[in-house]
């Protein structure tokens, strides 16, 4: 007795009691889709991810792409420049000017982040106690913070402008001679490194201020335990924030357009230090 394709497969596939086929083991694989909630993460973080790739990871690529390629004008224009590869690394650090570039620049990075930290820290404690027109002035000090860069390096320059800024107007008022404080590589990179200390210290005082804030009551706790390090052991946690965004801090030129003149080849170690930026 012959047997049809179709009693084959009836006889070879097993039914349920109902006949009909059973459902998948629960071992096997299922198509995983995402919650409300998972959606409702994706799309907070979404508009982070798309910040981080356009301002963070597309500029660190496209700076490495230049470092590689020999550019020009011309070159920048057209897109056709020279692959170098790491020539243009050996060149800097063959440079006669490179180690007073790298010593302007650890001076500039420590002695920012040195007085950035220990100003906000006297700042927080001094804000500790409540008093008449705290929070005033706890608010006055974030202005430096949150204005513009253009705001704060146009202000900058205009205080140490070498003839009519006020810092000089001030010396000369008491008998002092006027200081090219912008121009001179003797001070240049004092003037960018005291602008760059007023910019930060509004940051480290918001972190440790709320440091202390949030563990003031696990301090008082310990104290009475006799776990006296504790405030320190928990304020120094909030160390590594402070000190990254007080390194972070880079120089930019626009504070130096307004008054400087001489540039890398007049004030070497100082090109890249004759600005301020905020990180």
């Amino acid at each position: 007795m012959t047997s049809t394709p179709a009693d084959v497969g009836s006889r070879g596939a097993p039914r349920g009691a109902a006949g009909t086929t059973p459902a998948a083991p629960p071992g096997g694989r299922r198509r995983r889709t995402l919650s409300s909630s998972q959606w409702a993460a994706v799309g907070f973080a979404a508009p982070l991810l798309v910040y981080l790739v356009l301002f963070y990871a597309y500029p660190l690529w496209r700076n490495i792409d230049l470092s590689v390629h020999d550019y020009t004008i011309r070159a920048f224009v057209q897109g056709d420049a020279e692959f170098v590869g790491l020539q243009n690394y050996v060149d800097v650090f063959s440079s006669s000017t490179f180690p007073t570039a790298l010593r302007n620049t650890f001076v500039f990075m420590f002695g920012s982040i040195a007085f950035q930290f220990t100003i906000g820290l006297a700042l927080a404690v001094f804000f500790r106690s409540s008093f008449r027109l705290s929070s005033t002035l706890r608010a006055m000090f974030l202005v430096p913070w949150l204005l513009p860069l253009i705001v704060s390096a146009s202000t900058w320059a205009w205080m140490l402008n070498s003839e009519n800024g006020i810092v000089n107007s001030v010396i000369t008022a008491f008998g002092g001679e006027q200081i090219n404080w912008l121009t001179s590589p003797d001070t240049a990179l004092l003037s960018v490194t005291i602008a760059n200390i007023w910019l930060g210290i509004p940051f480290n005082l918001v972190i440790l201020y709320s440091g202390r804030e949030h563990d003031r009551p696990a301090c008082r706790g310990g104290a009475e335990l006799g776990r006296r390090d504790l405030c320190l052991r928990d304020l120094a946690g909030r160390l590594p924030a402070a000190l990254a965004v007080g390194a972070d801090r880079r120089p930019d030129h626009r504070l130096a357009a307004r008054g400087t003149g001489r540039g890398r080849a007049g004030a070497p170690g100082v090109g890249r230090l004759d600005g301020v930026h905020r990180g």
